[in-house]
């Protein structure tokens, strides 16, 4: 899973949600389900985060909580925004 996060301010919240992603697929949710149902719960908790999803099996889901979305990459060292 790639994710992408609010430049402004680090969402560790999310960090910690989107292993619900994870479950749901486990539970015999497809990807885009799983994702969809978690950015409307996210949504209501006014989060802000972009994420990209990609399977295993090579499904590919991209969604966010808000219109405008800052980029971030992580090389397993440095997170870089832009």
């Amino acid at each position: 899973v790639l994710i992408q996060w609010n430049q402004l301010e680090f969402s560790k919240k999310f960090i910690f949600n989107w292993p619900k992603i994870i479950t749901r697929v486990e539970d015999g949710n497809s990807l885009k389900d799983a994702v969809e149902k978690s950015i409307l719960e996210d949504r209501k908790n006014d989060d802000h985060y972009g994420i990209i999803c990609i399977s295993n099996t090579g499904d590919i889901v991209v969604d966010k909580t808000k219109d405008m979305i800052f980029y971030a990459s992580h090389n397993g060292s440095v997170v870089t925004s832009f």
